[in-house]
Formats: C-alpha cells, sequence, structure tokens
C-alpha cells in the first residue's frame, strides 16, 4: 500500500505542478482563461482531499497541522454565510478567481503533503517548485528588459518582473519561497554541487529584487539575520555561518547594483524611507502610505464592522463598497486587500 500510494502522490504532485507551470504560461499567452485554470486546479484539490482521506482511514493518525488546516477549512467555509454574493464567494471575483474553491485546494494540497514521507518525493517537489521559478526569474529579465529578446514575444513587460504570473506581488512570493527552498538546501545538505546551491542563491536574489517587493527584501533580510544570529548564539558550525553570510552579501549586491541602476527602485526606496522616518517621528501615517494600501486597509476595517462575525465574504470587496473604492495611488477599483 505504501509503495501504490507513494506512486500515485508522486504522479498526482508532479502533475499539479506541470499544471500550474503551463496553465500560468497559457493564460500569460491568452490561449485560456484564468477561470478554465482554477477549475483545472480545484479537480487536482479533490483529488488530493481524496488520496489524504484514504491515507487517514488507512494510518489513524493526527497532527497538530492537520488540525489547523481542519480549523481552516471550517473558517472559510463560515465566512460564505453572509458574503454580498454567495457565487462570488465560492468561484472568487471576475478576473481574479480566488474565491472558496481555491483557497480549499490550497488546504487540500496541504493535507494531502503532510501525508508525504518518501524523501524523494519531498525533494522531487521541492526541485519542481525551484525550476518553475527559474523559469520565472528568466522571464521576468525580458519583462524588464534587462535581456532583450526578439523571436518570442514577451507579455506583461512593466517596470518590475511578473513572469508567468501576472502580478509583480505573487511572482515576489514565489521569489521568496524558491530563495529559502534553496538557502535550505544549501545549509542542509551535504557538500556536492556547492557551486550550483550558490548559483540558485544568486538566481533567486536576483529575482526578488526585479519583483520590486520591499516587503519580500525585508522579510529575507530580517530572516537571514536571524538565522545568522541564532547560529552564532547555538555554536552551530561555522561553516553555515559563512553559508549565511555569503548569501546575504550576494543579495544586499545585487539589491544595492540594481538600486543604483534603476530609477524606478530609486526613487520607491527613496519613499519607503521618508515613510518609514515619518511614521517614526510623528506617528503619522498618511492615507498614501504603503503605495495607498494604508488607505485601502482603514476603509476594508471599516467595513469589517458592519458584519463582524462572518465578514464581507471571500472576493467580496468589490460588491463591498458603493461607490466603489478607489486606490488612491493608482486611481483604479480596489478589488483585494
Amino acid at each position: 500500500m505504501d509503495n501504490k500510494y507513494e506512486t500515485i502522490s508522486y504522479f498526482f504532485i508532479i502533475s499539479f505542478l506541470i499544471t500550474i507551470f503551463l496553465g500560468s504560461v497559457f493564460v500569460t499567452y491568452n490561449l485560456f482563461q484564468l477561470d478554465t485554470l482554477s477549475y483545472i486546479l480545484s479537480i487536482f484539490g479533490l483529488i488530493f482531499l481524496i488520496l489524504y482521506i484514504i491515507n487517514k482511514v488507512r494510518v489513524k493518525k493526527i497532527t497538530k497541522i492537520e488540525i489547523l488546516l481542519y480549523l481552516l477549512f471550517i473558517i472559510s467555509m463560515l465566512s460564505i454565510i453572509d458574503s454580498y454574493d454567495i457565487k462570488t464567494s465560492i468561484f472568487g471575483f471576475n478576473g481574479r478567481n480566488e474565491g472558496l474553491l481555491m483557497i480549499l485546494t490550497y488546504y487540500s494540497l496541504g493535507l494531502f503533503c503532510s501525508t508525504i514521507n518518501s524523501k524523494y518525493i519531498i525533494k522531487s517537489i521541492l526541485n519542481g517548485i525551484t525550476i518553475i521559478g527559474i523559469l520565472n526569474v528568466l522571464y521576468g529579465l525580458f519583462q524588464i528588459n534587462l535581456i532583450n529578446i526578439s523571436f518570442i514575444p514577451i507579455m506583461d513587460k512593466w517596470k518590475y518582473a511578473r513572469g508567468f504570473l501576472g502580478n509583480s506581488n505573487n511572482f515576489a512570493l514565489l521569489m521568496s519561497i524558491c530563495y529559502f527552498i534553496s538557502l535550505g538546501t544549501l545549509l542542509y545538505s551535504n557538500k556536492n554541487r556547492q557551486i550550483i546551491k550558490y548559483i540558485l542563491i544568486v538566481i533567486f536574489s536576483l529575482g526578488s529584487i526585479i519583483s520590486g517587493s520591499m516587503s519580500v527584501l525585508l522579510s529575507i533580510i530580517i530572516t537571514s539575520i536571524i538565522i545568522i544570529i541564532f547560529r552564532i548564539k547555538s555554536k552551530i558550525n561555522k561553516n553555515s555561518i559563512i553559508k549565511l553570510s555569503v548569501s546575504f552579501v550576494l543579495l544586499l549586491s545585487f539589491f544595492t547594483i540594481f538600486v543604483l541602476n534603476n530609477k524606478n527602485y530609486k526613487k520607491e526606496l527613496k519613499l519607503f524611507a521618508k515613510e518609514s522616518i515619518t511614521i517614526i517621528s510623528t506617528g503619522k501615517i498618511d492615507n498614501s502610505f504603503g503605495t495607498g494600501r494604508v488607505y485601502i486597509w482603514k476603509n476594508i476595517i471599516k467595513k469589517s464592522f458592519e458584519k463582524p462575525i462572518f465578514g464581507i465574504g471571500i472576493d467580496n470587496i468589490p460588491l463591498a463598497f458603493d461607490p466603489p473604492l478607489i486606490d488612491v495611488v493608482s486611481k483604479l477599483k480596489v478589488d483585494k486587500a
């Protein structure tokens, strides 16, 4: 049973990763719609849930992480009770498709992965995510014209990279995941292929920077500093501290080079520093701070008091405001908090 379950698990998890990547490419090039991809991924979510249940019937053991995911399942489903539009809550707002169906797919994937013990499958998952990350970095470099190409049309060109994810914040999230996978591989794996591991650190350091996300960069920097301090205090081998320090220096070096050669980045960095100083020195938080997010959050918090128990419903923000909530920076209608 173990071998059969692991074989089936391996097949579906690799199929899922391939579907996510190819699906994101197809959506980027308008070969099919985002809702089509979300429905396909939801089918995978159902399969993962069935596989998880089969495993639990056999193993009869539940971990704390699984209990947490059960609670998230329940809370997410309760959120549709008082939503402005149940259909939107389930399938997501048009053009986003991040409703209850997709959220439960994520949780099903989490439950399914909690049953995987095979080191080979775990390594395959990490390698799959890493490969997807590398391909997105490469495409991102084309998008910001850091590398020019003429024989392939490049979609979603902008001042920051979006990869095949349609959004620079989603791209940044993938980069942070891939960066820490690479860092963990560098720290905890054997001494073979050290050069390749450092190359991955370089690739995902660059990817994190070209995403334009200050939050991702700060999280990587702060986390790296905490790990270095922890390892020094714990007197863990000096070799790992050197690896961490080299990775940290590489990230800061690329960041410095990119800031010095990119007007948009330099401008946003100065704005970020100015806003931070204003908040610390005066305690004042202007609506435009955080590229307009402060204004959005203030309004969302006010709106939450109207439905304090179950909330307004997943992906229901565009329906909750009349007149629509407008982003003070982009002047566009807000559909995400």
